[in-house]
């Protein structure tokens, strides 16, 4: 990679790699020692990695990418066959680390959930 002048690697993280909660417990033991394990084998390549903190406690967005998927709506659509079913969940949001979201004035009238944030920050820091 680096040879062809690519130095960059992405490393998607979850807080719950460096404190385990909720279903998470047990499912990503050895995943800070791969972590570490990628750091130095792309310092030996000159290549640099960016730590990106992909998932937060509460999803930072109710999306599947940020480790928790909910919020699901489950479509059946006639142009599929018969038994297929369907999701979607772009149109519907649940950030809970920001706080319970109401859809209908499209904010977080309580404010964030700084529980989350804290516990994110903390095992982070």
């Amino acid at each position: 990679l680096a040879a062809a002048g690519i130095n960059p690697l992405r490393l998607p993280l979850g807080d719950w790699m460096f404190e385990p909660y909720g279903p998470y417990v047990g499912c990503t033991d050895g995943s800070l020692e791969y972590a570490d394990w990628l750091i130095k084998a792309a310092a030996e390549f000159k290549l640099e990695v960016l730590l990106d903190v992909h998932g937060v406690k509460g999803s930072q967005n109710g999306f599947d990418n940020s480790g928790k998927s909910e919020s699901l709506v489950w479509t059946t659509l006639n142009r599929f066959q018969v038994g297929a079913d369907t999701f979607e969940h772009w149109p519907v949001r649940a950030a809970h680390w920001a706080g319970d979201f109401d859809p209908l004035t499209t904010s977080y009238p309580k404010g964030p959930n700084w529980t989350y944030l804290n516990m994110t920050l903390r095992v982070l820091a």
